[in-house]
């Protein structure tokens, strides 16, 4: 599902209403805040299921989004 999401529906360049529209709510980081960036919670995966990942979506100065694919993180 995940990929899919990647691929098909989120493309570089959407602007910030329409992630938000597409995903509903995010969480924000310190960090997330300073760069501009949106997180969402993809749930626990691999190993035993301890690590809560999440995708993260980061914008330029004018609110477009810089890379579709996100960065995937624990």
């Amino acid at each position: 599902m995940l990929h899919d999401l990647r691929t098909m529906y989120l493309k570089r360049g959407m602007s910030t209403e329409e992630l938000i529209s597409l995903l509903g709510p995010f969480t924000r980081s310190i960090a997330d805040r300073e760069n501009n960036c949106y997180s969402y919670s993809v749930g626990y995966c691999g190993g035993l299921g301890f690590d809560l990942n999440v995708i993260t979506f980061c914008f330029d100065a004018y609110g477009r989004l810089l890379d579709a694919q996100g960065k995937i993180g624990g």
